[in-house]
């Protein structure tokens, strides 16, 4: 059997939860309300992670580059943060960007996008 504490981060609360992981099993207790258990019993089984990070873009009138904020469209592989990190590190792009597009797509074949936060003009 295997125990772990966790806090959760589904809610402001931040409830100190325990895991047990007993064969296919997984038990939480310490939750104030359903989410935790959901956490818990998710980051035991396949941890994720949203990732928000920022790219460079040129925009005419600029002497430098701009940065950009963009996040994924869903949750990551917590194990995977660091490839997706160093593929993104890789876009530049030119102004215009708005708010919602689509920088990449399909980032390592993990069926999720990496998109713009925030518009440039």
């Amino acid at each position: 059997m295997d125990t772990r504490e966790l806090i959760c981060i589904s809610c402001p609360v931040g409830c100190v939860l325990t895991v047990t992981v007993e064969k296919e099993r997984i038990g939480v207790t310490g939750h104030q309300c359903r989410r935790g258990v959901s956490y818990g019993e998710k980051e035991v089984a396949s941890p994720s992670r949203m990732l928000t990070t920022s790219i460079k873009v040129a925009c005419e009138g600029e002497p430098a580059y701009v940065m950009l904020s963009v996040k994924t469209s869903a949750e990551v592989p917590k194990d995977r943060l660091l490839d997706c990190l160093r593929v993104i590190k890789g876009i530049e792009l030119a102004c215009p960007v708005n708010f919602g597009d689509v920088v990449m797509e399909n980032i390592l074949g993990l069926g999720v996008d990496v998109v713009a936060t925030r518009q440039l003009d």
